[in-house]
């Protein structure tokens, strides 16, 4: 109940926002295209709008870079959203207080995120991939922590750093990517990234009866440290490639 009231009162907020109007050199064919069609959008258009997105993907690094980043790094997101509750309770000792200690701790750290995303506003893909790197090095040393509380902060620094480098990469990928592809993009984004945490946390739990939690922890913040040189690594070759051809 208390839920649903939030969504009604986030409502109400959102009605109220005023957005700038869009002036005539802002809206593209295709824009203007899509809005004259309104909802009854042909399977030629879908295969279309596609096709652009594909496009817009292949011509902009950047654009690549946040999708890598989309598509891998739900495979690990899994393994540390099981193993909060599972350190507060069986490694901490700290019973169902532990578990929304470790939570208050990250939505902390995810408030915090907002005030400092804007320091990166000159460099979001390499804020990005910094803050994937020190989100997987931060995971890793939980997994050595044996004190309560400073667990709680490493848990508060690991949600200020993914949520710095998710405003830093869906700020790039607003940038990157034609205003009238940004609501397909985001939708397919999102639905894989949800359906593949999901499959990921359901991997993770039964992975946590075999494998030691913390050896699970250690192999999840691996995970995202590769994640982060893999992509750095294609990054800086792909731009190589690209000044060469220039």
């Amino acid at each position: 109940m208390l839920n649903s009231a939030s969504f009604f009162a986030a409502g109400l907020i959102v009605c109220n926002i005023a957005f700038p109007p869009v002036t005539k050199e802002e809206v593209t064919r295709a824009d203007a295209h899509t809005e004259s069609r309104g909802s009854q959008t042909s399977f030629d258009d879908r295969i279309l709008g596609r096709s652009q997105i594909l496009q817009c993907i292949r011509i902009s690094l950047p654009l690549q870079v946040v999708i890598a980043f989309e598509l891998l790094v739900p495979f690990i997101n899994g393994i540390d959203n099981v193993l909060i509750s599972v350190y507060a309770v069986q490694e901490f000792k700290l019973g169902d207080a532990g578990i929304g200690l470790f939570y208050a701790a990250l939505g902390a750290g995810l408030v915090a995120s907002y005030a400092l995303g804007r320091l990166f506003s000159r460099s979001l893909l390499s804020g990005g991939l910094v803050c994937l790197l020190l989100e997987g090095i931060l995971l890793m040393g939980l997994s050595g922590i044996d004190h309560a509380w400073a667990a709680v902060a490493i848990y508060f620094f690991i949600s200020l750093a993914g949520g710095v480098g998710a405003i830093c990469l869906d700020t790039l990928l607003m940038r990157e990517t034609p205003l009238y592809l940004q609501g397909p993009l985001l939708g397919m984004l999102t639905a894989w990234s949800q359906g593949i945490i999901g499959i990921s946390m359901f991997g993770a739990g039964v992975a946590v009866e075999i494998i030691e939690p913390r050896m699970l922890g250690l192999i999840g913040g691996a995970g995202f440290v590769m994640i982060s040189i893999v992509i750095t690594i294609y990054y800086t070759r792909a731009r190589s490639r690209k000044a060469a051809n220039v």
